[in-house]
């Protein structure tokens, strides 16, 4: 089962510690039900691909974004 940090790896992403702590603390507040329907891998590619969405909504607005800026979620990312 590959974790949302394998997946962001694969797509030549970093996330950010601050970032990883909103997840880690959001997935404690999920059911076991909740968890349970998470786990699979297609519930840790959706979060991801809206942690992106949300990310290239952030960055939208830079000028010149820097390589890191592009490649990498923040903490404002995770909703």
């Amino acid at each position: 089962m590959p974790t949302i940090k394998d997946v962001a790896k694969k797509a030549g992403v970093s996330i950010s510690e601050e970032a990883m702590e909103i997840v880690k603390e959001e997935l404690k507040q999920f059911t076991k039900e909740e968890l349970d329907l998470f786990g699979n891998a297609r519930g840790i590619r959706n979060t991801f691909e809206k942690m992106i969405q949300n990310q290239a909504n952030r960055i939208m607005s830079y000028e010149n974004p820097t390589k890191e800026q592009l490649s990498r979620i923040e903490k404002e990312d995770v909703k």
